[in-house]
């Protein structure tokens, strides 16, 4: 996505105007934790949108969130399949 300037520009528009529209709508700084939690993930998300739109394409790239994944370069996690790469966990068990 970072090497597409007008793809970011609109992202950033899109997320803006989300943002925007939740902090609007439910600027809500009491009465429990999940409106606060609703109006902080607002204002982030419109933080970011001004950030996306504000920023240069060449300052994104810095930003690892937004660096192309290559897969045979993530990690494994060593889930449920043991860490071996294979998922083990969906196989069917065969008995002998």
């Amino acid at each position: 996505m970072a090497k597409n300037p007008g793809l970011i520009l609109v992202t950033g528009i899109f997320i803006m105007a989300g943002g925007v529209a939740t902090v609007v709508g439910h600027n809500i700084w009491s009465g429990g934790a999940l409106p606060v939690a609703v109006t902080v993930l607002g204002w982030m998300t419109l933080i970011k949108g001004v950030v996306l739109m504000a920023a240069p394409p060449r300052t994104l790239n810095a930003i690892p969130a937004y660096q192309p994944i290559d897969p045979n370069q993530v990690a494994d996690s060593g889930g449920p399949d043991g860490g071996n790469g294979r998922a083990t966990a969906i196989r069917p068990v065969m008995r002998r």
